[in-house]
C-alpha cells in the first residue's frame, strides 16, 4: 500500500515525504512534531473516478430508499430529483441543477446550503 507522510512544522507549514526511507532519514527519534500518514485508497483517471463514485453513491441511495432505510428528508430529496428530471424542460439550467444534485446526493444539509447560494 502506497503511503505519504506529512510532518507538521513547529511554526506553521510542514514537509511531505513520499517514501518511508526519506521520512525516517529526516526525523530524529526525539522529534515531538506531529506527523500525518496518508494511505492511497484508490487512483485512476479523474473523470472516471468521479463518474464511478457518483454511480456507486446513487446505487447505494436507491437501495437505501427501496429498503426503507432513508429518512424523510432523503426520500423527499430523491423524489424531488426524480420529479424535477421528469417535469422540467431540457435546458442548460436543468442539466446544471441535476448535475449539482448528483454531486450533492441525498445530504439534506448540502441541499439546503445549495438553495441558499442561489
Amino acid at each position: 500500500m502506497k503511503k505519504i507522510w506529512y510532518l507538521k512544522g513547529r511554526y506553521g507549514g510542514g514537509k511531505w515525504f513520499k517514501t518511508e526511507k526519506s521520512f525516517l532519514s529526516n526525523v530524529r527519534e526525539d522529534d515531538t512534531r506531529e506527523v500525518f500518514i496518508y494511505s492511497l485508497v484508490d487512483s485512476g483517471i479523474a473523470g472516471e473516478v468521479k463518474k464511478s463514485t457518483i454511480t456507486e453513491r446513487d446505487r447505494d441511495d436507491q437501495l437505501k430508499t427501496i429498503l426503507g432505510e432513508a429518512d424523510k428528508y432523503e426520500e423527499a430529496i430523491s423524489c424531488f430529483r426524480a420529479k424535477f428530471d421528469e417535469i422540467a424542460q431540457d435546458t442548460r439550467g436543468k442539466r446544471h441543477i441535476l448535475s449539482t444534485l448528483k454531486i450533492i446526493g441525498l445530504n439534506k444539509k448540502r441541499v439546503f446550503q445549495y438553495g441558499k447560494q442561489q
